[in-house]
C-alpha cells in the first residue's frame, strides 16, 4: 500500500511539474506522450478541483494563480512543493525525444526532385500539409525545446540527450545531402 501511495504521489508531482513548466497549456494527450510512465488522464481527473481541462482532450491549466504560487513556494507549500526546474528537465528530455522520433527530412512530402525542395511560401496549402504531418507534440517540442533546455543546463541527463540529438540530426542532414 505504501508503494502505491508513493507512486501515485510521484505521478501527481510529475504531472503538476509538467503543467507548471509548460510554455503553453498542453492537452492531456500531449502530456501523456511526454510523460510516458504517468497516467495523466487519471491525475487530471483527480485534480479537477485545481486543474481545468474542460472535457475530453482540452488543454490543462492551473485554475487559480494563487495555487501556482502556493505550489512553487517552498516555504509555504511544505511537502506539496513542486520544483518547476524538474518539470523543465522532464519536458526538455521529452521534447528532444519527440523530435528524435518524429522529425524527418521533407516531413510534408513536397520535394519532387533530389535537389533542395521548394520554399514553404511556394507550396500551396502548406499550412494544411503541416497540420496533417506534424503532431501537436512535435509542434510543441520544436517551438519550446530550447526554453526547457535553458532552464536545466546543469542537468547531465538533459545535456547528454541534447548532444545525442545534435549528433543524430547532423548525421541525418549530412546523409541527406
Amino acid at each position: 500500500m505504501r508503494y502505491r501511495r508513493t507512486t501515485l504521489r510521484s505521478t501527481h508531482i510529475a504531472v503538476l511539474q509538467c503543467v507548471l513548466a509548460a510554455q503553453r497549456p498542453l492537452r492531456v494527450s500531449e502530456m501523456q506522450k511526454m510523460l510516458k510512465n504517468c497516467s495523466v488522464p487519471l491525475v487530471v481527473k483527480r485534480l479537477a478541483s485545481v486543474l481545468g481541462s474542460g472535457s475530453g482532450d482540452q488543454p490543462v491549466e492551473i485554475l487559480h494563480p494563487t495555487f501556482r504560487e502556493h505550489l512553487t513556494d517552498r516555504d509555504h507549500s511544505g511537502i506539496c512543493f513542486i520544483d518547476i526546474n524538474k518539470g523543465h528537465d522532464s519536458l526538455a528530455i521529452a521534447c528532444l525525444e519527440t523530435m528524435w522520433a518524429e522529425l524527418k527530412y521533407d516531413i510534408c512530402g513536397v520535394q519532387t526532385t533530389p535537389q533542395i525542395g521548394p520554399f514553404n511560401k511556394d507550396v500551396p496549402g502548406i499550412d494544411r500539409l503541416l497540420e496533417q504531418a506534424v503532431s501537436e507534440t512535435l509542434s510543441y517540442s520544436a517551438q519550446y525545446w530550447a526554453r526547457h533546455v535553458m532552464e536545466c543546463v546543469e542537468d547531465r541527463v538533459v545535456l547528454e540527450q541534447l548532444l545525442r540529438f545534435f549528433e543524430n540530426q547532423l548525421l541525418r542532414s549530412t546523409l541527406t545531402l
